[in-house]
């Protein structure tokens, strides 16, 4: 076992894809927490250099303690050359992602923060990346804006600007709300982080600790969180973890978003996690209607009464499929548009630095109670395919009957050439 101290907020470590697994755990002041990582000695072996940002903690001493080949990888003598990149959809530039979280629309940014390990390109390790971008195309990477900590790892959550400032940080602070995920017990908690500098860089609420504890003694996790108009109240599903259900949710609310009540518990058959609870005007009636999703694309359209229970008035439907997932859309767009991204799942590939990355952006409506899909860029490269590639039945509801666009790739990126997400979308 080696330690190793400095002052620096950045450390540079050399990744590798085929050494053994190691833990690395890192001290920051008072608090700690552990790393599994695959540490690189030479560079034959590196799989990329990561540049590891600390949280900002006011310059508390830093010590990273590990094995005898963390005095090899840390600080790396040589370079590595970057692997292949993919100028249409969103990537970090090394490590793995996967969930989209916490998007926000602010002084003229898209803020898309996502489920990140900074030190492997496999799933380990969850941070909260962090880019921001003025079209949604060209992307600027900040600093990370959750690291794990001694109470768990980062899970996946959502993002709200709070204007009036009722949480009492301010007027338009940035509100995070994400799953804190014990590592030994796979429990999770809701916590919250906040930033008073317009979603630059974010402090974790009262230390960390929970705003909602564990209520199943499973995983509760992904909190997504919207204003409900007609209600004023905001509001907050939560899935509530495999233990119970594969397809339940907890409806909660508040008044100042810092202390919730249940409301309700609603069902997407066939559902998984990561919801989405969405009002939204019907383009046709201009009735308000509430849009609900689950991670695998699969939805329900209904109201929610002032007292905050469920009433859906469509049965279940999908219109994501292929390897979308996990899909969220913005807070605060321009226009009140529904702009909607999801992940794309896909292996780790020799050929890059990185793994997963982000659909390109869907702009979703309802019209007479239908949801309809379509690209948010009129100019986005779409191949068009026949919805029986996809699927042996026909879907219920407008999306079953349009057409299937397919977001695809090139193989100078992907190991197949992939067809990886599909889309069912209007006429």
């Amino acid at each position: 076992m080696v330690i190793h101290t400095f002052s620096s907020d950045v450390f540079r470590l050399a990744v590798s894809r085929t050494t053994p697994v190691s833990t690395i755990t890192i001290c920051q002041g008072g608090r700690r927490y552990r790393m599994n990582v695959r540490l690189a000695t030479k560079p034959e072996e590196t799989a990329f250099i990561a540049e590891y940002n600390l949280p900002a903690d006011g310059g508390q001493p830093v010590s990273i303690a590990g094995p005898n080949e963390l005095s090899r990888a840390l600080d790396p003598a040589w370079s590595v050359k970057k692997g292949a990149s993919q100028k249409d959809h969103f990537h970090p530039e090394y490590g793995w992602m996967n969930d989209p979280n916490g998007l926000f629309f602010l002084d003229g940014e898209w803020h898309v923060f996502y489920q990140y390990n900074p030190l492997g390109v496999s799933w380990d390790n969850m941070h909260w990346g962090h880019a921001v971008s003025k079209d949604l195309k060209n992307w600027r990477h900040l600093p990370i804006a959750l690291h794990p900590d001694e109470y768990g790892v980062m899970y996946s959550g959502s993002a709200v600007v709070d204007e009036k400032g009722v949480a009492g940080f301010g007027k338009d602070a940035v509100l995070l709300f994400y799953t804190n995920c014990d590592v030994e017990t796979h429990k999770g908690a809701q916590c919250l982080a906040v930033s008073t500098d317009r979603g630059h860089t974010f402090r974790k609420y009262n230390g960390g600790l929970p705003i909602i504890g564990n209520i199943t003694g499973d995983c509760d996790r992904d909190p997504n969180i919207v204003w409900d108009p007609q209600a004023e109240v905001w509001r907050m599903a939560l899935y509530l973890g495999a233990g119970r259900s594969k397809s339940s949710f907890l409806l909660l609310e508040s008044s100042d978003l810092l202390h919730w009540t249940p409301t309700d518990i609603y069902e997407i058959p066939e559902g998984a996690e990561c919801p989405g609870i969405r009002p939204m005007v019907d383009e046709a009636t201009g009735d308000l209607r509430w849009l609900f999703t689950e991670a695998s694309g699969r939805y329900r359209v209904g109201t929610i009464s002032k007292k905050g229970k469920v009433c859906f008035s469509s049965e279940t439907r999908r219109f994501l499929y292929g390897n979308a997932y996990a899909g969220q859309s913005f807070f605060g767009t321009p226009f009140g548009k529904c702009v909607y991204l999801s992940w794309i799942r896909m292996a780790p590939s020799p050929e890059r630095q990185w793994t997963g990355c982000l659909s390109t952006p869907l702009e979703l409506h309802l019209r007479n109670g239908e949801l309809f899909v379509s690209p948010f860029f009129d100019s986005a490269d779409y191949s068009i395919a026949k919805l029986d590639d996809y699927m042996d039945f026909t879907p219920n509801g407008a999306a079953g009957v349009g057409r299937v666009l397919t977001d695809a790739f090139s193989a100078e990126y992907f190991d197949d050439s992939g067809e990886l997400a599909v889309v069912i979308c209007a006429k």
